[in-house]
């Protein structure tokens, strides 16, 4: 019974701990808007920006919020690629106070868009890992990118 509480315990000051350290710096929608439009260039996505402020911290700090996203089991239309890049969105906002993580969602797939001091990068919160390439089911082209 020890076992079962310790490990929820340890992700909860692991995420603590964590926030205490991120001091994130404050945008204003024209900032990101600005890196989602160069992005965008030869492509055709559609962007939605939710809020006037972002709050944005260095790409080293979003490696060490991956490592705390929640690893849940898959199930085909029921729990798929879709809710695990909406759960990943609001985990960061609850949990980090951290509005700068998106949904892209295209034809075949969704994932994530986090917006870091540094620029854009693409997140796959099925698998935890950082894309680099924005080809095959990761494609830009027609996809919808809301923040």
């Amino acid at each position: 019974m020890r076992r079962k509480l310790v490990r929820p315990l340890r992700w909860v000051l692991n995420l603590v701990l964590l926030r205490l350290f991120l001091h994130p710096t404050e945008h204003d929608s024209f900032w990101l808007g600005k890196q989602l439009f160069d992005l965008g260039q030869g492509t055709n996505p559609t962007y939605t920006l939710r809020d006037g402020r972002y709050w944005a911290v260095p790409f080293g700090k979003w490696e060490q919020i991956a490592k705390a996203n929640i690893r849940l089991p898959y199930y085909r239309d029921k729990w798929d690629c879709d809710n695990f890049a909406d759960l990943f969105r609001v985990l960061a906002s609850v949990a980090f106070g951290l509005n700068t993580v998106g949904t892209v969602l295209n034809q075949q797939h969704a994932w994530n868009v986090v917006v870091c001091e540094d620029g854009l990068h693409w997140f796959e919160p099925q698998t935890g890992v950082w894309v680099t390439d924005l080809t095959g089911i990761y494609t830009l082209d027609g996809a919808r990118v809301e923040v």
